[in-house]
């Protein structure tokens, strides 16, 4: 058709317009399916989405084809068709694509252990965390995850709750205590008994009670109330041109309101949301925000309030600021402080360690073997004296303080190690690009931190401690029931809770590929003062698609006053359809690149 060929060989036009009509069908049963589909629920459901008007266009493109070729009056506009579908079927891949290798599903079962140490008569057996039942004896080894909820067995113990309770410290647990599963072992062993399978544990409960909670919308918004009106337009058009037209020349009737249904069809606007989106998307995640789909940036827009975590959130994950006081000490016992500290994983130990690090030495200066008091500190001999760090009275001290503080005694020396929270790099900047947004801290933590984080925060910012994963995910839910929209931020374990009933969910992760809860996106630590900046960015996308919406209200205008008059045929409908998705696709692409 395009070469002239029908002029010379009209046997070999009819044969190829069958052959177009052949090919056509799976594209229109199998690549247009969905949109089918979606319109018929959309009607079943006594609702209207987009895929109802682009359906009604694909039918009377198709139709209108089909009855050319069947007719002998030539090969149709199956070309167009074919491109009209594939370009939706690229907008909709372009939405779904996502960064495969982030899993924003983790559950529980990606942090606890596949398997735990059971005592079974004093026999040792090693068991899948599954066939743990109430009533178990199990041993948990330093740093172990302790698996569901128990009892301590042993006198004493140190456990770390920080994925638990968001408690930055390490807690000291007395024989009988109730611990939450999620706690981790610090020192050395201790047993427990088991109080519920893990499958009905305290934080794998407050889990699964999430996953019956449903995110508001998966599609596009501002779509599908546009859908409304232009199917309604549409259709007002449509008769309206009908009526026009039967008392002109009823027999041009049915070209005409073809012609209308097909350069009516919202193709352009079915594709600028995906691509408007899945560009964001793609800025996004360069720039190290990495969104489960494109629909969160919608919930983003959206957003009234921000609630932020605090230990490993608004804090740095990988520091305490260390400031000693005390007796002066002489270099080589900073190196024997820190050969002492390097043998413990406690958190207040790697931070001593870290601060004393530039006095390391390759001579070992311990006389004697060190000797690790469960739950109290250290001890070895250092120059002939006996070297404590620890609690104060592992050192012999009666000095009481609630400061987070290490105590040190070489011989006569004595000293102090205070450690103090530290704020993420950026973060006193980034707070006051925050100024639309009402802000919220909850923690798990003491109120240690409040003076500081009051320093940084607006004076009407609700500042809330000692919360446990169950009132934070209840703050979440009592802030949505007021109407506002809420973004979550947090990092551990105990944040799943209200990072999955937030509107939007963010996990800061110090490394994207290890754990994170189950979120709406996840966030790389070094690029948490950007976040202002990633709001710009996803907010931008509401002029991308303002811009085009006035560009194919503007062509459908244009198109339709053609349409109307008798001066537009469905082949340069057709013909017009596909020029006005690309067009639509290089707008919001061009756009984003340009904001980026």
């Amino acid at each position: 058709e395009y070469l002239g060929i029908e002029k010379d060989n009209p046997d070999f036009r009819n044969f190829t317009s069958y052959l177009s009509l052949a090919v056509s069908i799976p594209v229109l049963l199998y690549s247009a399916s969905d949109y089918f589909k979606s319109a018929f629920t959309a009607i079943k459901h006594k609702t209207l989405n987009l895929d109802v008007p682009i359906t009604i266009g694909i039918i009377a493109l198709y139709v209108k084809s089909a009855s050319s070729i069947v007719t002998g009056e030539g090969p149709g506009y199956m070309d167009s068709f074919a491109g009209f579908i594939f370009f939706l079927l690229i907008g909709k891949w372009f939405q779904n694509k996502t960064y495969q290798m982030l899993s924003f599903e983790r559950d529980y079962t990606s942090y606890f252990p596949l398997a735990v140490t059971r005592i079974n008569k004093e026999n040792e057996e090693i068991v899948e965390i599954e066939k743990i039942i109430p009533g178990d004896k199990i041993l948990i080894r330093n740093e172990e995850v302790i698996p569901c909820d128990s009892k301590l067995a042993d006198e004493e113990a140190t456990i770390d709750y920080s994925f638990v309770t968001g408690e930055s410290e390490p807690i000291k647990k007395k024989k009988d205590d109730f611990i939450f599963a999620g706690g981790k072992l610090v020192g050395g062993n201790a047993i427990f008994i088991s109080e519920k399978e893990t499958s009905r544990s305290h934080l794998t409960s407050l889990w699964n009670e999430v996953k019956s909670e449903k995110k508001g919308h998966t599609g596009f918004l501002y779509q599908n109330k546009l859908s409304v009106y232009f199917l309604a337009g549409l259709m007002i058009v449509a008769l309206g041109a009908s009526a026009y037209w039967y008392f002109i020349d009823a027999s041009r009737i049915t070209d005409i309101v073809v012609s209308i249904l097909i350069v009516a069809c919202p193709c352009a606007l079915a594709l600028s949301a995906p691509f408007t989106f899945g560009n964001i998307m793609r800025s996004l995640g360069r720039k190290g925000l990495y969104l489960k789909n494109t629909a969160v940036i919608e919930r983003i827009n959206e957003v009234s309030d921000i609630v932020f975590d605090k230990t490993g959130t608004l804090t740095n994950p990988e520091g305490h600021s260390i400031t000693y006081s005390g007796d002066e000490l002489t270099e080589l016992e900073k190196s024997a402080i820190l050969e002492l500290a390097r043998t413990s994983t406690h958190p207040l130990s790697r931070a001593i360690s870290s601060h004393f690090n530039q006095f390391r030495s390759d001579q070992k200066l311990l006389e004697k073997d060190i000797k690790e008091v469960k739950s109290s500190g250290l001890s070895s001999v250092f120059n002939g004296n006996e070297i404590l760090l620890g609690s104060s009275a592992h050192v012999g001290s009666s000095e009481q303080t609630d400061e987070t503080t290490v105590f040190v005694k070489i011989g006569s020396k004595t000293g102090k190690f205070v450690s103090s929270s530290e704020l993420r790099s950026g973060i006193r900047e980034l707070i006051p690009q925050l100024k639309n947004y009402r802000l919220h801290v909850v923690s798990g933590d003491q109120e240690k931190d409040k003076l500081l984080l009051s320093e940084v925060f607006p004076k009407d910012t609700d500042l809330l401690f000692n919360q446990s994963p169950t009132d934070k995910f209840n703050y979440i839910k009592s802030l949505k029931s007021k109407g506002y929209k809420v973004m979550m931020i947090g990092d551990g374990l105990n944040d799943s809770g209200a990072l999955g009933v937030a509107d939007v969910g963010i996990a800061v992760s110090e490394d994207i590929f290890r754990f994170t809860p189950s979120s709406d996106a996840i966030l790389e630590g070094k690029k948490f003062h950007e976040i202002g900046h990633f709001l710009k960015i996803s907010r931008f996308s509401k002029v991308v698609l303002g811009i085009c919406l006035v560009f194919s209200l503007t062509y459908n205008v244009i198109g339709l006053s053609f349409a109307i008059s008798g001066n537009l045929s469905p082949l340069i409908a057709a013909i017009l359809m596909p020029i006005s998705s690309i067009t639509v696709v290089l707008i919001s692409t061009l756009l984003v690149q340009v904001k980026k």
